[in-house]
């Protein structure tokens, strides 16, 4: 990549992880909005592309355990943000779940 930091890579990552949503290609989709997280962790959008993916991961590609680290990564990094009391309802509801398969 020419210019890793531009603001242009941000939006192009972001266009690309909506186009691989749109056409179900998750673990695609996945990639971008990781790259985003990665390389511009300070951004606004951060916090909305941590619950995007946990909410991919949870639902789309059905792996709940790797849905739940997403999730506290996100209450972790971005506290205030209006994310974290949703994390938090998906993070419990996934803890009662899991711990309800591992007692059957």
């Amino acid at each position: 990549m020419i210019y890793p930091e531009s603001k242009y890579t941000l939006k192009a990552y972001l266009e690309l992880g909506k186009i691989y949503s749109k056409d179900k290609k998750w673990n695609k989709a996945l990639s971008f909005f990781k790259q985003i997280v990665e390389q511009f962790s300070q951004s606004e959008f951060c916090a909305d592309i941590y619950f995007r993916m946990a909410d991919i991961i949870q639902f789309k590609t059905n792996d709940k355990k790797k849905a739940l680290p997403v999730y506290r990564e996100l209450i972790e990094k971005y506290p205030e943000s209006s994310w974290v009391k949703y994390a938090q309802m998906r993070i419990k509801e996934l803890e009662e779940e899991l711990a309800k398969q591992e007692d059957n």
